[in-house]
């Protein structure tokens, strides 16, 4: 009887201490999703005139613009001068 008691008052506790741990996860994911909150557009399609609606983090959306942004720089500066010295 005492060692079923003592199993139970163990199992108690150490369930408590995962919650706590639980809870305390949970609590930073909720800042992080604060600081990050996810943000959804309505983005064209190529080939077609219907949009799609595209959920991302902010952050996510930020790298995206600076990739584009990258991309077209890249294109609209032309071709590389040609070398003087041959």
């Amino acid at each position: 009887m005492k060692r079923s008691a003592i199993f139970v008052l163990f199992a108690a506790l150490a369930f408590a201490g995962t919650a706590a741990v639980h809870a305390e996860e949970a609590t930073e994911q909720a800042q992080k999703a604060e600081q990050d909150p996810t943000v959804c557009k309505r983005v064209k399609q190529l080939g077609t005139h219907f949009k799609r609606k595209v959920c991302r983090k902010k952050s996510e959306w930020a790298v995206v613009k600076d990739d584009s942004q990258a991309a077209m720089r890249t294109m609209t500066s032309g071709p590389p001068a040609p070398k003087s010295g041959s």
